[in-house]
C-alpha cells in the first residue's frame, strides 16, 4: 500500500494525460493515481479515461461549479478556484479512507520527467524543513511555442543555481507553487498558495508539457483543449483562443491579430512576446532580430525581477544558450 496519492487533474487531454502518467509511473516511489476530471467533453479524451486503470473523479466544468463572490479578486478568478474546489472534493473522499500520508496534486501538463528518484526526494525534503514541495520547471520550449519567449525569461528567473539552497544534494528554493505538482501531508482540501512551500532544481524538475506545443504542426488534442479551454488556461488567457484562430487562418492573420490586441500596460503584456516570438522566427511578418529584442522588453513590466538579469535574455531566447543558469 503506497503512503502517497497522486490527484492529477485533466481537461479534453489525451497525449498530455497519458505523458504525465507514464512518467508517475516510472517514478521510483510507490504512488497511487487519481484522476481528477473537470468536466471532458472531447470524445477521445473521455475514451482514453473511460479505458484508464485508475479511479477517475467525474465532475462537473468548470462553470458549473459553485461560485463565491470572493472568486473575483482570487488568483486565477473563479475558473481556477472552480478547479481547486473539484481537486478537494476529491480528496476529501481520499482522505475518508485515511491510507495516504501524503497528497500531490499534479496538473496533468506537468511531466515528472527529471530524476526517476524526484518523488523520493521531495518526500524527503517535505520532511526535512516542514514545506510543501515540488518541482521546478525545466526550461524544455518548443521554438514554436507562441510564448516561448515569455516562458524562458520570466521561468528563468528562479532557476539560477547559485540562489539554490542545499539539502543531501537536493538544490531547492522558497518559491511559490501554483499546482504543476505540488506534495503535501494529507488533508481534506489542497489550500493552494496558502501553503509554505519549496520547489526543488535540477536534475528533479520537471516540464510543462504545454511547453512543447508546436502551433505550426497543432494535435487533434490541441485543437480540443485550446478551443474549450477556460481564461484561466495555461495559455496565458482566453484571447489566445482568437490568436489561434486566426493562426489557422495564416500567420499573416495572426499577427495583424495580435498587433490590434496590444495594449500597453505596466504588466506582463503576452501579445508582445507573441510579438517578439513571431518577429524572431518571421512568422507573418519578415525576420527582424533587432525589433525582435526591442518587443521584449517593451513586454516586460517595470518591476519585474526578470529585470536583473536582462544580461541573459539574449542569451537563453535567441542562442537557446542555458549557461548563465550556472547549472553546466
Amino acid at each position: 500500500m503506497s503512503d502517497l496519492t497522486v490527484f492529477v487533474g485533466t481537461f479534453n487531454r489525451t497525449l498530455t494525460l497519458m505523458r504525465c502518467i507514464r512518467n508517475l509511473e516510472m517514478q521510483d516511489y510507490p504512488l497511487r493515481i487519481v484522476i481528477v476530471d473537470n468536466g471532458t467533453k472531447d470524445p477521445a479524451a473521455r475514451k482514453y479515461l473511460e479505458g484508464l486503470p485508475y479511479k477517475v473523479y467525474w465532475l462537473p466544468p468548470n462553470e458549473e461549479v459553485e461560485t463565491f463572490p470572493e472568486d473575483a479578486d482570487a488568483h486565477g478568478g473563479h475558473t481556477m478556484q472552480a478547479v481547486m474546489r473539484n481537486y478537494s472534493a476529491a480528496m476529501r473522499q481520499e482522505w475518508l479512507f485515511g491510507e495516504a500520508e501524503w497528497f500531490a496534486v499534479c496538473d496533468c501538463d506537468t511531466a515528472p520527467d527529471g530524476d526517476l528518484s524526484s518523488i523520493t526526494r521531495y518526500v524527503e525534503l517535505a520532511q526535512e524543513i516542514g514545506r510543501a514541495v515540488g518541482p521546478h520547471l525545466s526550461l524544455n520550449v518548443h521554438h514554436n511555442y507562441p510564448l516561448r519567449t515569455l516562458a524562458l525569461v520570466q521561468g528563468a528567473r528562479v532557476l539560477f543555481k547559485d540562489r539554490m539552497m542545499w539539502h543531501e544534494g537536493i538544490p531547492y528554493s522558497f518559491d511559490d507553487i501554483d499546482s504543476t505538482f505540488h506534495l503535501f501531508p494529507a488533508t481534506p482540501e489542497f489550500k493552494r498558495l496558502q501553503m509554505d512551500t519549496a520547489r526543488v532544481g535540477k536534475p528533479y524538475w520537471a516540464t510543462h508539457t504545454d511547453w512543447l506545443f508546436d502551433i505550426c504542426n497543432p494535435t487533434e488534442e490541441n485543437f480540443a483543449y485550446t478551443m474549450n479551454a477556460s481564461s484561466a488556461a495555461s495559455w496565458a488567457g482566453g484571447w489566445l483562443r482568437s490568436f489561434f484562430q486566426a493562426w489557422l487562418r495564416s500567420p499573416q492573420s495572426a499577427y495583424h491579430y495580435v498587433n490590434s490586441t496590444v495594449k500597453n500596460r505596466d504588466d506582463y503584456i503576452p501579445e508582445l512576446f507573441i510579438l517578439s516570438w513571431m518577429l524572431q522566427y518571421g512568422h507573418g511578418y519578415p525576420a527582424d532580430l533587432t525589433r525582435s529584442k526591442q518587443v521584449l522588453r517593451d513586454a516586460m513590466p517595470s518591476w519585474s525581477p526578470c529585470w536583473e538579469y536582462e544580461e541573459c535574455w539574449d542569451a537563453l531566447v535567441y542562442d537557446n544558450d542555458q549557461s548563465c543558469l550556472g547549472w553546466q
